[in-house]
């Protein structure tokens, strides 16, 4: 299984590494670190809004660079 995170801190990599492997003994897992925008234009978010916009807008841009990579 092939989990994309965007993040490129490890402590990150490897906690979701450890969830996932927690979660679904199955095989393995491989985390793979997608750097992502998060339309925050300060860079860190201030409060809960800003940390779910932010969060969204990197799954969203997450999504669209992987169909853009996939193959017609």
């Amino acid at each position: 299984m092939i989990v994309s995170v965007t993040s490129s801190n490890q402590e990150k990599l490897a906690s979701v590494k450890t969830a996932f492997e927690t979660h679904f003994s199955s095989g393995g897992v491989e985390v793979v670190s997608i750097p992502c925008q998060s339309g925050i234009p300060h860079g860190q978010p201030w409060g809960l809004q800003h940390t779910f916009e932010g969060a969204m807008a990197r799954i969203t841009n997450l999504k669209q660079q992987q169909q853009q990579q996939q193959p017609p």
